[in-house]
């Protein structure tokens, strides 16, 4: 938008001017104007006012005299100050200047007014341009208004006017701007002003109160429209003179038969009456006839106007009632031949009941004397005497002799021997014919034939089994089948025509329960039923009589019970010693828990299965009864059974009795045999050199045994691992140490049973003596110098030499600058150190101001003098506040430009500062205003969009987009200081506090290197080759991704990925229910070392899993590396998870926060985990297909296409065929 120049060479005038500007920029509750500042003065020159003309718009003013408008010297673009959004339709008024004196123009694209129901309008094109002289203001220091308003009327139209006064001077500015839609009777309205650069002032034109205006009635409906609407069917004529015989006729709407009345009603409810006049269609009905009564005209049709058409709301055709001027004469009785033309041939229907001859029925006309005529006035009745020759010539129509068919008595209610003729329309019609006589047939019909196969089955139809076991697993329960052939016995045909003909079928079990066992992989019996479906022949068909529909009864065979194998086995498992005759055989029942039943199946002739007996029960009885420990020789003995046809369970081939055989074990060592064998075998060395090694016997509670096992050769074997904890912390009685990096915690000792001396000795003597490798750990300490009045002294304890000093932030204290450590902070550990602060004092003092940034006119400037340095900022006294705005914060800069606090921040003082407050301007809807700021920032080589300190609404989201450039890639984007990967975008969503965004760029080829599942090892545990979902939603279509990860989902996720999850469970845990849906998954991955338990035999499945703990399950499943630098400086060598974390973020699947920190006490989202296990498994969606397939995809709720971890989720969600392409993934189908 463009503005004109203020030209006045007066700076007197200038100056009212721009004080006139300030006072209306304070004034910001009432409608205000502001003239900007001249910078060159104005001439006073003669008085006038000329308002110039656009369209048909009258000036106010009278007396004023008419000039054209003068061109500006100039035109600057003006930005408008508003609430509203500035754009090209933007309203502005622009107050323009020259040397004749103030040129005052309204002149903009729109004005914009506003309704609760209606929304936001825009008045297009506003112009007009008012002079005004200095005379006409008066006195240097008036005060100005401009009011917006409407003058007109809803049927007129509305003509926006702006009222102005300024001083002595008050005038009205028309406009061409007009409203002709709307009800502007209530509407008021302002103009607030804002300037650009000290000069142009750009107007906002904002009316309030605009209403819609009722519904426009419609127009009235022409005659046409009318005609057309009733479509030809608008009156019905009808003539109520008893037997007159006239008919009704319909007529559409005559012209000057009607007339259409005016509109009716309000808006939403418009109705029209059409008044019809009943003289031309009676006129037209003809036959002499007048209306039946005074009030049969005129009749009336509504219509209703539904907001856009008219619609008939009356019934029609409405209807004039008439009766005939003369009565109607009496028809005549027909004459026989007028009644035998009127019937036809379809006067007597001779029916034959025999179906099963199939002679059917035939009509015949009337045979002169045999029917007689009465009549009586409009009736007449023809009545059948004899039906003979019609018999007869029913007989010839089917071709049979004479006499073949007689009356059928049984029929007789059913026989119809008269004729009913009506008068109507001046002629007879027949109301019932044909007249109907049933007749029997003395031939009989043919024998029918056996029903085929297929009519069989379409007859008999679907034949079911259904299994009554209540107990079994299988599916289905219960299946049907079509007619299988060789499946029934077919019956004869029995029976007579007079009696009827049957046929039967018996249909036969075995081929049903056959099939049924093979869909339901189970045995069934009995297999030798049958039913019998009876069959009878009518009307040329056969149908089913009874025994449909047809279905089996059966129940499926189970495995053995408990029972059935007890007296099987009775006193047939027995345990035998081969090391000592004297133990001698014992016998045995079989023990419940003893035993599993495998290989059951019912697919041959007899069902078999196979029971495992293991021999952990009968040989720990045989270790009771001779009182030593015994092996045996084979832990299960398989014994395979087959149900005989009698229903018995028997043994399938000669195995028992089942046989385990033992060997004796020798005792396990005791405590004080183990501390005799290594005494001062246990070593604890220090690889410093500085401290002599120790040399330790066994200490309690240091040591565990196996258990003796056989070695698989006759002998046995003990091993006692030792644990370095103890003797460690011994050592560190002269020294702290801690285990060298990668020192095993444990170490094991292996030994042998020697038979022939029946003692234990080492397997490998140079398996002693077990030595511990420790280094020595040293102290860091920080001291304030000043005997702990500035912070209290900060130690680091237990760092290892060549580790990095840990450091703390510089101190501050009040009056003094920091000068450093004494000594100086070494790089790397290297012996007990402590380290002393240095200060240097501040003499200076400072100043603190809070200043209100409107001069004072929202509170007065609060000063705070005699500050020291390194002093925090003294709070603000009371709460900023400012009629009309909101308080949003401190700034450096007036402008906002420099740096942000909120309100109760503390600032350190190395200097004078003044502090300006922020306002935003309250709106008119009065919503909260609170925002939050984001800061973005990139690294060379590329750029995020928006960038720097971003201010977000509370509530809203916003959304960055990564670009790198040519020849770089992302490597990295870190939220909060956290990494989420190398995203192309990310969504802040519903922003509820402050934050940051970091994007780090590196040369292509120079990106972060993630290792592939081969090279880890992860290959060889989890399935990586077929691209299944491995994690799932919550109920609602929720994914969860900014919820915390808790263990048993974990585990879950992992036992979902298992290459082999056919595990043998050794481990369970008491907070872990069988029924519990990650049972499986826990106890399998404990079984194999993967997961462990939290203590006390319990797991914590629902306990939230922190980011240590993921990662150390997850380095499980990889082959641990040797080597790489620590990245953490919170991840030290002696955590426990110190070698998985340093080995994940190695192999590229974790990265730590930017302050170099990897929070391992923090929790895990599910979103990151998605991201870790992508590429732990080297599997990454292809953004193309996830886009253009969206709809086929699983999604979620709460997880956006915008979301960072969004193509993820669906990797992580969405079973998928895949292929490779230039080492990209890309989807070829969903799975």
């Amino acid at each position: 938008m463009k503005g004109e120049y203020f030209m006045m060479k007066n700076h007197g005038l200038r100056r009212f001017f721009s004080l006139l500007l300030a006072v209306f920029m304070v004034c910001t509750l009432l409608p205000t104007a502001a003239l900007a500042e001249d910078t060159t003065g104005a001439d006073e020159t003669q008085s006038k006012t000329v308002v110039e003309e656009q369209q048909d718009v009258p000036p106010v003013e009278d007396g004023k005299k008419e000039d054209e408008a003068v061109t500006p010297d100039g035109e600057n673009d003006v930005q408008p100050e508003s609430d509203l959004n500035s754009d090209a339709n933007q309203p502005v008024v622009v107050f323009a200047r020259d040397s004749s004196g103030i040129t005052i123009s309204a002149s903009c694209i729109g004005a914009l007014f506003l309704s609760g129901s209606t929304g936001e309008h825009t008045v297009k094109d506003i112009t007009r341009t008012v002079y005004i002289t200095r005379d006409d203001i008066g006195s240097k220091n008036a005060k100005g208004s401009a009011v917006a308003r409407f003058t007109g009327s809803n049927e007129a139209g509305w003509t926006l006017v702006i009222d102005l006064e300024i001083g002595n001077y008050k005038g009205s500015i028309p406009t061409n701007a007009r409203i002709t839609n709307k009800d502007m009777s209530k509407a008021t309205g302002r103009v607030t002003f804002g300037v650009t650069a000290g000069k142009d002032v750009a107007t906002h034109i904002t009316i309030m109160g605009a209403s819609s205006l009722p519904d426009p009635a419609p127009d009235k409906p022409s005659d046409t429209a009318v005609k057309d609407l009733l479509n030809g069917d608008a009156v019905k004529v009808h003539c109520s003179t008893p037997n007159s015989g006239h008919t009704d006729a319909t007529y559409p709407l005559k012209d000057s038969s009607f007339t259409v009345g005016d509109v009716q009603g309000s808006s939403g409810n418009y109705t029209c009456v059409v008044t019809v006049q009943a003289a031309q269609y009676v006129t037209a009905y003809g036959n002499g006839h007048t209306l039946a009564g005074a009030n049969e005209s005129p009749k009336t049709i509504t219509l209703k106007h539904d907001g856009t058409k008219w619609t008939v709301q009356t019934v029609t055709p409405i209807v004039f009632n008439v009766v005939c001027n003369t009565a109607p004469a009496q028809p005549t009785a027909p004459s026989d031949n007028d009644v035998k033309a009127l019937l036809g041939e379809n006067a007597v229907q001779i029916i034959c009941t025999n179906t099963q001859i199939g002679h059917g029925s035939k009509t015949f006309g009337l045979i002169d004397g045999t029917f007689t005529v009465y009549h009586n006035k409009n009736n007449c009745e023809v009545v059948i005497n004899y039906f003979s020759p019609y018999v007869d010539a029913f007989n010839a129509a089917v071709n049979v002799p004479a006499g073949t068919h007689i009356a059928d008595n049984s029929k007789t209610s059913q026989n119809q021997a008269k004729i009913n003729l009506v008068w109507s329309d001046g002629k007879w019609t027949a109301a019932d014919a044909p007249a109907k006589h049933h007749v029997l047939c003395s031939l009989q019909p043919a024998k029918p034939t056996a029903p085929s196969h297929d009519d069989l089955s379409n007859l008999i139809g679907e034949i079911t089994v259904n299994c009554t076991n209540d107990a079994a697993t299988h599916t289905p329960k219960s299946k049907g089948y079509t007619l299988i052939a060789d499946s029934y016995t077919p019956g004869k045909v029995e029976g007579s025509a007079d009696t009827g003909y049957t046929f039967t079928v018996t249909v036969n079990a075995e081929k049903y329960v056959t099939q049924f066992d093979t869909d339901t992989n189970a045995t069934h019996t009995p297999r030798d039923g049958s039913k019998v479906v009876t069959l009878k022949y009518e009307n040329d068909a056969w149908t089913v009589k009874e025994g449909k529909p047809v279905s089996f009864d059966v129940a499926c065979v189970a495995q053995p019970t408990f029972d059935e194998l007890k007296e099987l086995f009775n006193q047939k498992i027995s345990v035998e010693c081969n090391t000592k005759p004297a133990h001698a055989m014992a016998r045995y029942d079989l023990i419940a828990g003893s035993y599993t039943i495998e290989d059951f199946s019912t697919m041959t002739d007899l069902p078999t299965c196979t029971v495992v007996l293991n021999s952990r029960e009968y040989v720990k009885l045989f270790n009771g009864t001779t009182q030593e420990v015994h092996t045996p020789e084979n832990e299960v003995k398989r014994v395979g059974l087959v149900l005989n046809k009698d229903g018995k369970w028997v043994v399938a081939y000669d195995v028992l009795p089942v046989v385990f055989r033992v060997s004796c074990v020798p005792d396990a060592p005791t405590d004080n045999y183990l501390k005799d064998l290594l005494h001062e075998k246990v070593k604890v060395a220090c690889i410093n050199g500085v401290h002599a090694t120790l040399v330790c016997d066994l200490l309690d509670g240091s040591y565990h045994g196996s258990g003796v096992q056989p070695d698989g050769n006759g002998g046995y074997t003990y091993t006692v691992t030792i644990a370095a904890a103890e003797y460690v912390k011994k050592y560190n009685a002269v020294w702290p140490h801690s285990l060298v990096k990668d020192e095993p915690t444990e170490k094991s000792v292996t030994l042998v049973w020697d038979a022939d001396d029946s003692e234990w000795g080492f397997a490998d003597p140079n398996a002693v003596p077990v030595i511990f490798n420790v280094e020595c750990l040293y102290t860091v300490t920080y001291e304030d110098g000043v005997n702990g009045s500035v912070f209290k002294t900060v130690s680091f304890p237990n760092l290892k030499k060549g580790e990095a000093t840990p450091t703390i932030e510089d101190p501050i204290r009040v009056g003094y600058k920091f000068a450093g450590w004494e000594p100086t902070v070494a790089a790397t550990v290297t012996k007990d150190e402590t380290y002393i602060a240095q200060w240097e004092e501040v003499d200076t003092t400072f100043t603190v101001k809070y200043n209100d940034n409107v001069k004072g006119k929202a509170f007065k400037e609060q000063v705070y003098e005699d500050l020291k340095y390194n002093e925090e900022t003294p709070d603000f006294n009371g709460k900023p506040e400012r009629s009309g705005y909101t308080f949003t914060g401190w700034n450096t800069r007036a402008n906002g430009n420099g740096t942000d606090y909120k309100e109760g921040d503390r600032l350190t003082l190395t200097g004078d500062l003044t502090l300006y407050a922020q306002w935003r301007k309250n709106g008119s809807t009065g919503t909260d205003t609170t925002s939050y700021t984001i800061d973005a920032s990139a690294s060379r080589g590329g750029d995020i969009s928006p960038s720097g300190r971003i201010f977000v609404a509370r509530g809203n989201d916003r959304t960055f987009r990564i670009t790198a450039d040519e020849g770089y890639v992302i490597d990295d984007v870190r939220v909060d200081g956290e990494s989420v990967g190398a995203v192309r975008t990310y969504t802040f969503e519903n922003v509820r506090r402050d934050h940051t965004i970091e994007v780090i760029f590196v040369p292509d080829g120079q990106q972060t290197v993630v290792y592939g599942p081969d090279d880890t090892g992860v290959s060889d545990w989890l399935n990586v080759d077929d691209h299944v979902s491995y994690l799932n939603g919550y109920p609602g279509g929720l994914f969860g991704p900014n919820d915390n990860m808790t263990r048993a989902e974990v585990a879950q996720m992992f036992y979902n990925l298992l290459l082999n999850q056919n595990v043998t469970v050794t481990v369970s845990f008491a907070d872990v229910s069988a029924d519990a849906w990650y049972a499986q998954a826990v106890n399998a991955l404990a079984s194999l070392g993967i997961v462990q338990g939290v203590g006390d035999g319990m797991f914590a499945p629902e306990r939230t899993i922190t980011r240590a703990e993921f990662t150390v399950i997850a380095m499980r499943f990889a082959e641990l590396p040797t080597g790489g630098t620590n990245p953490f400086s919170d991840v030290r060598t002696s955590d426990w998870f110190y070698a998985q974390v340093v080995g994940a973020a190695q192999y590229g699947w974790i990265t730590g926060y930017t302050n170099g920190t990897f929070g391992p006490n923090n929790t895990i989202t599910r979103a990151e985990v998605t991201a870790i296990v992508n590429r732990m498994l080297s599997r990454s969606a292809d953004e193309d297909f996830v886009d253009d397939n969206a709809a086929e995809l699983v999604r979620f709720n709460d997880v956006s296409d915008t979301y960072w971890a969004y193509y993820d989720i669906m990797e992580a969600t969405n079973s998928h065929e895949y292929e490779w392409d230039n080492n990209a993934e890309e989807w070829t189908d969903l799975a």
